[in-house]
């Protein structure tokens, strides 16, 4: 029985690839593209789950000033707020192009 189970990517020629879903024969720069995009998503993944965790950290600093930080302090945060908002942006972006890509295939 031909399930997607059954099915990998380098398929027989004329079948239709469990991936892509069209017919063709193996296609190893397909394979190497597929494997470039999904490291490229994990690394996407990554800086988001870092922007996440470096943003709880904010909110804790806010959360509990140090008084010895009376004028870096807000600085600090504010330069740390800013970088992050950039980074997310940018790995929103990142996340978006990469599932974009991958339905193509």
């Amino acid at each position: 029985m031909d399930t997607i189970d059954t099915r990998h990517v380098s398929n027989t020629p004329g079948q239709p690839s469990a991936i892509s879903g069209r017919h063709a024969s193996h296609d190893p720069d397909f394979d190497r593209s597929v494997t470039i995009l999904g490291n490229a998503f994990d690394i996407f993944l990554d800086a988001r789950d870092a922007w996440r965790d470096a943003s709880a950290a904010i909110r804790t600093a806010r959360a509990t000033p140090d008084p010895d930080w009376s004028v870096i302090h807000p600085l600090a945060l504010h330069f740390a707020d800013t970088t992050l908002h950039a980074i997310q942006s940018g790995t929103q972006l990142g996340i978006a192009s990469m599932e974009a890509e991958m339905r193509l295939y």
